[in-house]
C-alpha cells in the first residue's frame, strides 16, 4: 500500500468517524491507489455493507442520493470548499482506475460489524460491540442545490390493448437495427461536447444559430498543461468552463480534430439535404441524452438509445465560414419507440413524459434525465448519459404513429377509418345497390363520362363506382390496365367536381 493511498484512506475513516457522529450515513469508496469518502443525503443504505459495481455508486451520484468528497482537500494550505472536494472526486467516479469497493458504514453497522475497540477506551467511545447508539441528527450538507423532488405520478391501471394500440405498436421498428434503439459513432455522427446539455437545448429552443467548432485544443494533445494538475491547483475543471463560456458565444464544438470535423460535418449536411429533396421530411436531430441498457442482466453487450430528439439543420454560408447548426420549426420529440420497446419487452412505463416538461426555455431536459434516472436506478448496466450527438433518424413510419397519437379524433370522421376502428367486424355500409357492368350503357350516357384512356366494362363500372361514393379495393393481375383506371377514375371525378387524392 502507497503512502498517498494510506493517507487518503486514513483521511476517509477520519471523515466517516466524524459522519457517524453528526447521525450522516458515510460511504468509503476505494480505487486501486486512492480513496475517498462520500455520505447518504437521504435515509438508504446499498444492498450489502460493500459493493464493486462503480457504477450503481454513480448513478447514486447522478440521482443526488449520495455526494463524494476528496477528503485531501482539507489538508492543503488553503484548504478547500464541499464544492471543490466534490469537483476533485469526480473523475474517481468514472471508471478510468480499477475500483476496488464502496464500503457502506451504515449497511455494515446493521449487519452487527463494529469497528475494532481501542485499548483503554471505553466502547461508547469508539463504536465498538455493545456501545450506546446515539441519536440520529439531521445535518445539512454545505450549501448544496438540490433538483426539485418529482412528483410521483399515481399508477394508472392498464388498459386492454384497443385496435389503435395494436396498429401503433406495429409501426414501430422495435429491432436492434433501429437507430433510435441501437446508436453507434459512425462517420456520418459527430458528437457535441457539452458538461450541461439542457443549456445547449435552450439555445437552441431560443432559435440562436450556433457555430460548430473542431474539438478544443483546451486540455487536448497539443496542451502541455496536465488536466489533473489543473483540476488540483484551480480547483476547476478548465475544458467545462471553457465550453460553457463558447456557448454563451453561440459557438459549440465536436469531439473531432479539424479535418474530421468538416468531413463528418459534409456528409451529414448531404445526406440530410437528399432525405428532404427525396422524401420530403427532415431526418436530422440533435439527440439529447442516451440510455445505456443491456437486454439482461449479465449481458455483455451495451446499447445506446437517445431520449430526446431536437430537429435542427445545418446551415453553410460558405466553405471557409464552415457550418452551423440551427433548430428547425417542429417540436422536441422523446424517443417513442425507447418508451414502446421498454413497456413490451421490460414491462416498464415511465410516467411524466407525456406532454414532455416544459421549463421557461423549452424543454425541462433537466427534469427528463431525473425522470429516467429514477426508472433505472437499480437496473444493473442501466444508466443515463448525459451526451449530445448529431445524426440522422429515421421515422419511416412515425408520421403514421403520430398520426394515430394525435390525430385519431379527425382520423375517425373518415367513415372508413371509423369503422375500422370502431364497428369492426360488422358489414360495411356500401350503397345496397352495385354498379353492373352490364347496366352501364343504360344508366350513363357517354357525354356524361371523362375518361381519357380507353377502358372495358369492368374498369368503367369501377370508376362510376368512385364518383358515386363506393368505397371498395380494386385488384387485378399484372397486365389488366389498374394504371389507367386510376386515370380515368381521377380525370372523371374531377370532371365531376370532386377531390381526388393518389398516394403511390
Amino acid at each position: 500500500m502507497s503512502q498517498r493511498f494510506a493517507n487518503c484512506l486514513d483521511l476517509s475513516l477520519l471523515f466517516c468517524a466524524c459522519c457517524e457522529q453528526v447521525g450522516l450515513h458515510p460511504l468509503v469508496l476505494m480505487h486501486e491507489s486512492h480513496a475517498y469518502a462520500g455520505c447518504w443525503l437521504e435515509e438508504r443504505t446499498l444492498p450489502e455493507a460493500s459493493s464493486d459495481d462503480l457504477q450503481h455508486i454513480r448513478k447514486l451520484v447522478a440521482d443526488e442520493l449520495v455526494a463524494v468528497f476528496e477528503c485531501t482537500t482539507v489538508t492543503n494550505e488553503t484548504p478547500g470548499t464541499l464544492k471543490d472536494a466534490e469537483l476533485l472526486a469526480q473523475p474517481h467516479l468514472q471508471g478510468g482506475k480499477p475500483f476496488r469497493l464502496a464500503l457502506d458504514v451504515r449497511r455494515a453497522r446493521l449487519a452487527r460489524i463494529h469497528p475494532l475497540p481501542i485499548p483503554n477506551q471505553p466502547a461508547e467511545l469508539t463504536g465498538g460491540a455493545g456501545a450506546t447508539v446515539r441519536p440520529v441528527v439531521e445535518v445539512g450538507i454545505g450549501n448544496r442545490d438540490f433538483a426539485e423532488p418529482l412528483k410521483v405520478e399515481p399508477k394508472i391501471s392498464v388498459k386492454s390493448a384497443t385496435r389503435i394500440d395494436q396498429w401503433k405498436s406495429r409501426l414501430l421498428d422495435l429491432s436492434l437495427r433501429n437507430r433510435l434503439l441501437n446508436f453507434r459513432e459512425t462517420k456520418a455522427t459527430v458528437r457535441i461536447l457539452s458538461n450541461l446539455p439542457e443549456n445547449v437545448e435552450d439555445e437552441l429552443a431560443a432559435e440562436r444559430e450556433l457555430l460548430l467548432r473542431p474539438r478544443p485544443k483546451v486540455m487536448g494533445e497539443d496542451d502541455p498543461r496536465s488536466e489533473a494538475a489543473y483540476t488540483q491547483q484551480q480547483r476547476a475543471d478548465a475544458l467545462a468552463e471553457h465550453l460553457t463560456d463558447e456557448l454563451k458565444h453561440g459557438r459549440l464544438h465536436t469531439h473531432v480534430d479539424e479535418t474530421e470535423h468538416a468531413r463528418r460535418l459534409t456528409e451529414i449536411f448531404r445526406s440530410a439535404r437528399n432525405a428532404i429533396d427525396e422524401n420530403g421530411t427532415n431526418t436530422l436531430f440533435a439527440a439529447v441524452g442516451f440510455l445505456e441498457w443491456r437486454e439482461a442482466e449479465h449481458s455483455d453487450r451495451i446499447f445506446r438509445a437517445p431520449l430526446l430528439l431536437v430537429p435542427v439543420e445545418l446551415k453553410r454560408k460558405s466553405v471557409l465560414e464552415g457550418f452551423s447548426l440551427r433548430r428547425i420549426d417542429e417540436e422536441t420529440r422523446l424517443n417513442v419507440t425507447l418508451m414502446e420497446m421498454l413497456r413490451q419487452h421490460f414491462q416498464k412505463d415511465i410516467p411524466g413524459l407525456d406532454p414532455l416538461p416544459e421549463d421557461h426555455s423549452g424543454v425541462d431536459v433537466g427534469r427528463v434525465f431525473r425522470v429516467f434516472r429514477e426508472a433505472v436506478r437499480d437496473l444493473p448496466g442501466w444508466e443515463v448519459k448525459t451526451e449530445v450527438w448529431l445524426g440522422q433518424f429515421s421515422f419511416t413510419k412515425f408520421l403514421l404513429w403520430k398520426d394515430l397519437a394525435d390525430r385519431l379524433d379527425a382520423l375517425t370522421r373518415n367513415r372508413v377509418v371509423n369503422h375500422l376502428v370502431n364497428e369492426a367486424g360488422t358489414p360495411y355500409p356500401n350503397p345496397t345497390t352495385d354498379i353492373r357492368p352490364e347496366q352501364l350503357d343504360n344508366d350513363y350516357h357517354p357525354r356524361d363520362i371523362f375518361c381519357p384512356r380507353s377502358a372495358d366494362s369492368s374498369q368503367l363500372a369501377a370508376v362510376m363506382a368512385a364518383a358515386a361514393g363506393h368505397d371498395f379495393v380494386l385488384e387485378g393481375p399484372p397486365g389488366t390496365g389498374k394504371s389507367q383506371t386510376i386515370a380515368n377514375i381521377i380525370a372523371h371525378c374531377l370532371a365531376s367536381g370532386k377531390k381526388s387524392s393518389f398516394c403511390c
